[in-house]
């Protein structure tokens, strides 16, 4: 949807500039001729939504249903455009000093929040500085570690200022901005305000109700030009084959398919009549995440053995159905810093059970389980429930050169505590990568291990400590040439290769079908929802009223 900056997906925690799409890069699949019909306001659109969202506050947001629905309700000061680059949203204008330590916002002064409010300077400040308070426990503390003070100038002028000259500043400050208002007496982790969400964006929240669905309704008195539809319906339903029969009995009108559903069921006359089919990069990183405390897992080389004994292109073939590709690393293909020299390594189960009896585990009973000083070599694979499939994949490849798997699936809300709480072994995460900017630091810097000097919001979840990275994701915050940056990166990217704390395994396209009702989705590199609130269904189309 209309995404607001730096924001968490599952852990979302890397956002590169995707500048070297190819124009193809998103496509509309078997295109039909489209009407000249004229946008009409009305109708509503229902779409999927796998998860019950964690929280309507987007200092917390953690997973795809927050980001899309809060994206829809609250906005930052600058947006994305079609083509990735930025430009004003709740601010006019921007000015970054000379020395590249402040960033001057001069607000927009139409701006009501959904309860009638004027938006203010004061908003600005008050998010940026919660934000920053490790109290508060934002999930976005990362991206201000360098921030110094915020200052207003007027009622409709706010600075930020770092502690020294940082690169991308109004990449780095774009986020959701929430009410001073509302929230400056209140908790913000426990406030039930966060229920109950007041933004500036193009839809307002309605109603949620747990299990079943979360209702935004159009801003009547939207600063922009009011969204075409009235309503925004998000059905929660986990299950994809139960979305999928909705989706075709016309209960949904919008859905995220997976590539099998798609090639199966989905890739027919019959269903292309009634939707469109969209594919796009989805800029997401789908990986096996270590804990690096563990006594067996802190070792590298157990870590090499247990991603060779993965077939990941297996994977891309039989479960994405070639909708995606392998990775080597942290960083996406399509991204400047993607270093393509990093090989990746190989599918070898033998030299994987190699690996292991080098390090001397071993089936000394013959009972199909490595051992080492009498201790089973067994491994608890804790996953959310939506990762059963590629769970099993990788469960049974780890079976296969000896290792006892215990293989445990989690409703969302456990798996995210298991995570920041470093209660796994190993798991399966995803990153979204989004299209402003390419910074490694919540990742892989020691300074993000959740803990609580930080109120476990640290990104780093598997406890990755390596100084000479510490070092260079501090210098790559204070490099301003492009190529210096590039060259810090490829280091990076050849250092993480080598210690392999996660399994590296793929990124996948995303397949979307929106039912032929709707108009004025228009494809560019940034996906199909930038421009969301222009999308409309033609007055003799519309089916809810």
């Amino acid at each position: 949807m209309k995404y607001f900056g730096l924001k968490l997906l599952l852990i979302c925690l890397l956002l590169p500039v995707f500048q070297n799409h190819a124009e193809d890069a998103v496509k509309l699949l078997k295109p039909t001729s489209e009407v000249s019909l004229s946008p009409s306001y009305g109708d509503t659109l229902v779409q999927q939504c796998r998860v019950n969202p964690e929280t309507f506050n987007p200092l917390f947001v953690n997973s795809a249903a927050d980001s899309e629905i809060l994206g829809l309700i609250f906005e930052s000061l600058t947006q994305v455009n079609a083509d990735l680059t930025l430009s004003p949203c709740l601010a006019d204008s921007w000015e970054v000093s000379r020395d590249n330590k402040r960033i001057t916002y001069y607000l927009k002064k139409n701006v009501k929040w959904h309860d009638g409010v004027n938006f203010t300077a004061e908003d600005v400040r008050f998010t940026f500085e919660k934000i920053m308070d490790p109290v508060v426990g934002s999930n976005l503390q990362c991206f201000f570690v360098d921030a110094s003070t915020v200052e207003i100038i007027n009622t409709y002028e706010v600075s930020i200022l770092m502690k020294k000259p940082t690169p991308d500043l109004p990449v780095i400050t774009s986020t959701g901005i929430i009410p001073k208002h509302i929230f400056e007496r209140e908790n913000l982790a426990t406030s039930e305000y966060s229920k109950h969400p007041i933004g500036t964006g193009p839809f307002k929240f309605f109603e949620y109700k747990q299990g079943e669905q979360v209702v935004l309704a159009a801003n009547q008195d939207y600063f922009g030009e009011r969204p075409y539809l009235n309503r925004v319906i998000f059905k929660i339903i986990p299950d994809t084959s139960a979305s999928l029969l909705s989706l075709l009995r016309g209960e949904l009108d919008l859905m995220l398919l997976n590539p099998d559903y798609y090639t199966k069921q989905a890739n027919s006359k019959e269903f292309h009549d009634k939707f469109n089919i969209y594919t796009c990069p989805s800029y997401v990183s789908g990986a096996v995440a270590f804990n690096l405390d563990d006594p067996i897992l802190k070792d590298r080389n157990i870590r090499r053995a247990l991603t060779i004994a993965i077939n990941r292109q297996s994977i891309i073939d039989n479960v994405y159905y070639g909708f995606g590709k392998t990775v080597a690393t942290d960083v996406l293909p399509t991204c400047w810093a993607f270093d393509s020299s990093v090989p990746q390594y190989p599918y070898d189960p033998e030299q994987a059970k190699k690996i292991l009896s080098d390090a001397g585990w071993k089936d000394m009973d013959q009972d199909g389980i490595l051992e080492r000083n009498g201790e089973k070599f067994t491994l608890e694979f804790s996953t959310s429930k939506g990762d059963k499939l590629l769970a099993d994949i990788i469960r049974d490849s780890w079976k296969a050169i000896g290792i006892n798997v215990k293989s445990q699936l989690l409703d969302w809300g456990k798996f995210v505590e298991q995570l920041t709480h470093h209660k796994f072994q190993a798991t399966i995460m995803c990153w979204q990568q989004s299209s402003a900017l390419y910074d490694p630091f919540g990742l892989w810097h020691s300074s993000q291990i959740p803990d609580e000097k930080n109120g476990y919001s640290g990104a780093n979840v598997i406890s990755y400590r390596n100084p000479e990275i510490d070092r260079l994701c501090e210098l790559s915050r204070s490099t301003f040439d492009r190529e210096k940056l590039k060259e810090i990166y490829f280091k990076m990217q050849a250092i993480i290769h080598e210690d392999q704390p996660y399994v590296f395994l793929y990124t996948t396209d995303f397949i979307y079908a929106v039912s032929k009702r709707f108009h004025g989705i228009k494809p560019a590199n940034a996906g199909i929802f930038y421009n969301f609130p222009y999308w409309y269904v033609p007055e003799g189309l519309q089916k809810y009223k």
